[in-house]
This record gives structure tokens, sequence and C-alpha cells, in this order.
């Protein structure tokens, strides 16, 4: 058999493949061509043997399922324009870790050119550890391989979906090449019934679409019966991607007595259609595993789970904890615990009416956390020579209006530092500098390669940093929300509840 010949069959092979083609199909059509069978199933043969070479991240995947997919070819454009965006903040080394993860997930899913598929796959990431870079890539390498709508379901609050569309439409859409894509939503716009009707716009748009949609009732529904509207035939004839954003929040079935909750009925309604891989991720993922799995409608990752590798530099909760199934992972001691009736002086009352009255009283614990805030900044400055955005959180209620009052407070504990600082008696700079020998003490630099910043270094960048931050509130009902897309570095004490704790 000519070697030349089933290196051409083989490229042959590797593009059917990259355009979304199963291998099964193929060899169907090379052999329709009037291709040599013989060489056909060589070329086959060859390709399988690659796609077990290339893919080698761990997965666990049904056993049934063939590899697919070994990565980019030259004829895609999303994935390769996505990867040259991301190449202006992460090193080379990162970004070629996140190619061959995603290429494994990928490869894990079901080829666009499968008849039908309902895939439900799950992949582990940590707290805060490139999960949204992650699956930026997993949106641009389908549609390169003819996948046709890509939908993000993205956290439940606004601010959350903005940032998460903001991410995309600057990683993954580009100014460049945003004429290549028909967003159905955008930064200051969640899902709304597109003018255009579903089934133009699926079957006989050339672009791919995306879609970043808050996990609300009305908006999922919403997305739903538009899509709906393209038809059954319509339908049958697009593959879609649904990337499920914290996916341990909201999405599950938490209704009892055999009931279904709202949203996580409407997004099984979306992934029932014929052809949808549903990829959730999350750094939580005991409640997804605790689905039951005899619910085929459900959302268990029956046909797959990625873990994704803890980057080097990550920096969570083993760090801070240490970590029982490694007892060499030494805590570092930078937890201050604070006092019982420090606790209870900062905790809202339950009543909607007393909260209204409600002064919350800042104890030492809270007064030392904000000091060290502004000391840390203020050494950043020292070291680098430059500005960076530096925010602190606060988090001490779910309760929106419990959020005004403790923010209140810890403006006027901002006033009172101004005004010490502004004595020219310097009590603000001798209580810093106890505040800063103790903790560096506890904490040294040399723990982290570094060297200590002095603290006479310093403390000549404290009074501007005091000048600096400003007290947010970010909840569902506040207009003044974080962001760090300004012209200047943001300094901030952040006050709020659930955008906290999900990724802000």
């Amino acid at each position: 058999m000519d070697a030349e010949d089933l290196v051409d069959q083989l490229d042959a092979i590797r593009s059917f493949v990259g355009w979304g083609w199963t291998l099964d199909d193929a060899v169907v059509k090379l052999k329709r061509m009037g291709t040599d069978p013989a060489r056909v199933d060589a070329a086959a043969e060859l390709f399988r043997r690659e796609l077990d070479r290339i893919v080698e991240v761990p997965v666990m995947k049904d056993s049934g399922r063939d590899n697919w997919f070994a990565g980019p070819e030259p004829q895609h454009r999303f994935w390769p324009d996505a990867r040259e965006r991301l190449s202006r903040r992460l090193d080379a080394e990162t970004l070629a870790g996140i190619d061959q993860l995603t290429t494994a997930t990928l490869n894990a899913m079901s080829a666009p050119g499968t008849r039908e598929f309902s895939d439900r796959g799950l992949v582990l990431g940590y707290v805060q550890s490139g999960k949204t870079t992650n699956f930026t890539a997993l949106a641009a390498k389908p549609v390169d391989a003819r996948y046709k709508l890509v939908i993000v379901l993205a956290g439940l609050t606004d601010n959350l979906r903005w940032q998460t569309q903001v991410r995309l439409d600057t990683d993954l859409v580009g100014v460049d090449t945003a004429h290549q894509w028909q967003q159905l939503t955008n930064a200051n716009s969640d899902f709304v019934t597109p003018i255009q009707n579903a089934a133009n716009m699926l079957f006989t748009n050339p672009a791919p679409l995306l879609a970043v949609v808050k996990k609300n009732s009305s908006r999922l529904r919403a997305l739903r019966d538009w899509l709906l509207s393209a038809g059954s035939q319509v339908l049958g004839n697009t593959p879609i991607l649904v990337i499920d954003d914290e996916a341990d929040q909201a999405s599950l079935n938490t209704a009892a007595g055999g009931e279904i909750s709202r949203i996580n009925s409407l997004i099984r309604d979306i992934v029932s259609f014929p052809r949808v891989a549903y990829v959730a991720y999350t750094a939580t993922p005991f409640a997804n595993l605790l689905i039951n799995p005899s619910v085929d409608d459900d959302l268990y990752p029956r046909t797959f789970i990625v873990s994704m590798p803890c980057p080097d530099t990550y920096f969570g909760a083993s760090r801070i904890f240490g970590s029982l199934s490694d007892p060499g992972a030494e805590p570092i001691d930078m937890v201050r615990l604070v006092s019982q009736g420090e606790v209870a002086a900062m905790e809202a009352p339950r009543d909607a009416e007393a909260r209204h009255n409600w002064r919350p009283q800042i104890g030492d614990g809270l007064r030392s956390a904000i000091d060290w805030f502004l000391l840390a900044t203020a050494a950043r400055r020292a070291r680098h020579g430059e500005l960076h955005h530096s925010t602190m959180l606060v988090h001490t209620s779910m309760l929106a209006d419990a959020h005004y009052a403790v923010s209140a407070t810890v403006e006027g504990v901002l006033d009172e530092l101004r005004r010490l600082e502004a004595d020219e008696k310097g009590v603000l700079a001798e209580r810093l500098r106890r505040v800063y020998e103790s903790e560096t003490e506890r904490v040294p630099a040399e723990q982290f390669g570094r060297e200590k910043v002095p603290f006479d270094d310093l403390v000549g960048h404290v009074a501007e940093v005091l000048a600096e931050v400003r007290v947010v509130v970010d909840n569902y009902v506040s207009d003044d929300r974080l962001s760090y897309d300004g012209p200047e570095p943001t300094v901030a004490i952040v006050v709020g509840g659930n955008t906290l704790s999900r990724g802000l």
C-alpha cells in the first residue's frame, strides 16, 4: 500500500472529523467518493491510534464512546483567534494546558455530526482557578467543529452574568472578529426574544450563535420557547453546547416530594433537544454527583467527568488551612479569629423593621482587617512602583439592607482613619507599624520567596490609598457595582452577600 496515498487518506479523515463528522461517517464518505476501501480502513486505524496518543488528559467517560477530536485543524479559526487573545495575558505553558484540557473535553463530547446525542458532562475545577478561561476555550473549539449554538448559563445575578459576558466578548468574540459571531445577548442585555426568527438564525445564518444567560426562570423560559419556535426539523440539525457555570447553584433540582424546581426544569427542557452537549463547571462537585443517575433527563454527569489540574501558582484553601489528605501541607498562619461578641455585634436582626434602625458595631477584628488591607495595598505599591487593583470583601449577611448598614459603618471607620492620617502627631503611623510588624513576623515574606517591604518604604503610600479607597455595596439591588473596567485601578472595600461568594 502506497505510504503517500495513505497519508493523503489520513489527512482527509482528519479534515472531515475536524469539521465535526464522526469517524464512521468520514470513512463512509471517503468510500463513496471512490477511494480504495482498504486504504480508507487503514487510514482510519492510524487515526484511531493517533487519537489515543494525542488525548492525554485523563477523562472518566462512557466506555462505549470512541475518540474523535484530535485537536485544532488548519481550517479552524475560532479557537486560533481566541488563543491569540488569551496569549496576551497567559504564559505559554498555561495556555498549552488549557488547549490540551479542552481538546480532551471536546473529545469526550459527541461529534456534532452525530445524528442524535444528549451529553451530560462535568468539569471540576478549583475556586478562582481559571474556569472561565477554560470554558472560553471550550466554547471556541466546538464551533470550529460545526456546533451551531453556544449557551453559557452564568450565575444568578445581573452582575455575574455581565461579568461573564464581558469576559467572553473580550476573549472569545473579540473586537477584531466580532462579525464572525451572532450574539443573542450583550453586556447590557440578557436574553430577550430576538427580532429574527429562530429557524432563520439557526439554519440559514452561517455564523455561530452565542448567548450568555442568567439562571433566571423568565430568561430561560424565553430562550427555551424561542428555540422551540425553530421547529423540530431545524432543532434536529442544530448541535448545541450548553455550558453551566457554577453548576451547583440553582441548576440542581432542590424541590421535595417528587416535584421539579423551576430552573432545573427549564434547563432540562433546553438540554432535551435532539443534539445537545451539556457541560457543567463547578469547584464543588459533590452536589452534582449526588443527582439521581436513574433520572434520564436530569443533569447527572453520565457521559464524562474531567478534572482540571491545580495550577502551580494556585493559592487556595489547602495553602491557608492545610490538608487532611496531605499531612505535609502546612497551613499558613494567616487566619485571625474574631470573638463571639464581635460576631453578635455584626449580626443583622432577622426582623426587617429592626434592621431599618440597626447600626452594626465594628470590633477589633474587622478594624485590624481594614488596617491590613491598607498596609497590603501600600506595600504592593512600594514593592512594584505601580498601581494595581486591590479589593477587600466584607460578607456578614445575605440580607441586602444589612449590607448598606455595614457599608455605612465601614465608611465611618475609613473617615476616622483619614482624620488620624491628617493628624501630624503620627498616631496612625505608629498604630499601623505595630500591626505591620506583628503580621509580617507571623507570615514572613521569605515564606513566599520575597523580601519584606520595610514599613518606612510603604507608609508614604498609606495616605494615597486612603484617598482612593471607596466602599461599594454589591448585591442585586445596588446601582454602584464593583467594576475593574475604569481608567484607573480599583481600590475598594466591597460589602455584599451572594455575589461575593460566586466568583465576583
